[in-house]
């Protein structure tokens, strides 16, 4: 994976994009009015639909 991250600027700007999505969902978690913010369920669902993308793509990648 670490060579597909290196090689892979698709596979590069997915995974940068989670790690980022990430971070900033815990960021909104962390806050005090958390449950209030529609920030978390957008977080949350871009994350399934980064996690998705990974996959298809790691998926695509093996059977090549």
């Amino acid at each position: 994976m670490r060579q597909l991250y290196l090689k892979d600027e698709r596979f590069r700007e997915a995974c940068e994009d989670y790690a980022a999505s990430i971070a900033s969902l815990r960021r909104f978690e962390a806050r005090d009015d958390a449950e209030l913010r529609p920030e978390v369920q957008d977080y949350r669902r871009l994350l399934r639909e980064l996690e998705d993308e990974l996959h298809k793509y790691l998926s695509s990648c093996g059977s090549g």
